[in-house]
């Protein structure tokens, strides 16, 4: 009897280090998961940027070639080279506001918990023509707050 509880302690002191072994290993292969999968977020984020970037280059070259045109083909694409021009300028607007996004990403990863509310809380904003969607909030009243509620001290 006693021998068979010495063997079975011994299997389990056997198993439960084996166990560690192995979480201690998932734990790390988890580790090493997350760090990859930030570095080709990053390395996502600055592709898109060069591709965004050289885009741009290529719209710059493309209106250039456009201009040296005889005057003919202007005359008669115009309506379609107004609609073609409106479509391009809110691509371009959309491709910033992508920009904005990106950047936002890198710094958030990059960054600590408490510099992140920090960021959240002074991040350029993308769209200078919306307002902010603060519609979405809940009005606690429309009464004006009593004098000492004002004054009180926020803890």
């Amino acid at each position: 009897m006693q021998a068979d509880i010495k063997k079975l302690q011994l299997q389990n002191r056997n198993l439960a280090q084996s166990n560690s072994l192995m979480l201690a290993e998932l734990n790390l292969g988890r580790d090493k998961r997350k760090l990859l999968q930030h570095e080709i977020s990053c390395r996502s984020a600055l592709i898109k940027a060069n591709a965004l970037k050289a885009g741009s280059n290529d719209e710059g070259r493309r209106k250039r070639s456009r201009s040296i045109g005889s005057d003919k083909v202007k005359d008669n694409n115009r309506r379609r080279s107004r609609r073609h021009s409106a479509f391009v300028e809110t691509h371009e607007h959309e491709a910033s506001e992508n920009l904005f996004e990106i950047e936002d990403t890198i710094m958030l990863h990059s960054c600590s918990a408490g510099e992140r509310s920090k960021l959240r809380n002074e991040a350029p904003r993308s769209s200078f023509g919306r307002p902010l969607r603060r519609a979405a909030e809940k009005v606690q009243s429309y009464k004006e707050v009593p004098l000492n509620a004002k004054m009180r001290r926020l803890e």
